[in-house]
């Protein structure tokens, strides 16, 4: 997100301050004729909410190109639509410093099936713990219908400031 130019006048303490920085970085888009740079740019998140209570609320369209031959998503990439949540709302909750992913456990409970109707998925995500090093956050991803599709948690470091 190093691309993304975080907000300055943003008070990242507050619900309203993350809400707008994680608005304004999960919409973000390459500019026209350019390719897409980094993962909010490929994936084509859409913010959806940042609740009072510090839930992101993301959705996702499903593209042809992350199916296997049974028209279903990649666990993969499913794991990747995720971890680039965890990234962002980790990234807006450190003060937009930069941070690193120690490890993340996915359960995959049904398939997510591309069909006409069944085009995205919505990803609900929280950080339940953020000490001084360390934070923890976990992840439901539904499909189009609603249905609970993917479970997950992760463990993230801070690694430092940036240079301002």
């Amino acid at each position: 997100m190093a691309f993304i130019k975080p907000d300055p006048t943003l008070d990242l303490n507050t619900t309203e301050g993350r809400r707008e920085q994680l608005r304004q970085l999960l919409n973000a888009r390459a500019q026209e004729g350019a390719s897409p740079r980094g993962d909010i740019e490929v994936l084509e998140t859409q913010f959806i909410e940042y609740t009072d209570d510090d839930e992101l609320i993301v959705k996702i369209p499903v593209k042809p190109w992350q199916v296997n031959g049974f028209d279903h998503v990649q666990g993969g990439v499913l794991t990747y639509m995720i971890d680039c949540i965890f990234g962002t709302m980790s990234f807006v909750t450190s003060g937009c410093n930069p941070v690193g992913t120690v490890d993340t456990t996915t359960n995959y409970l049904r398939p997510v099936v591309l069909t006409e109707t069944d085009d995205s998925v919505t990803v609900r995500a929280r950080i339940l713990t953020n000490s001084k090093r360390m934070m923890h956050a976990e992840a439901k991803l539904y499909n189009s219908a609603g249905k609970l599709a993917v479970t997950a948690s992760t463990n993230i470091m801070k690694t430092g400031k940036t240079e301002k």
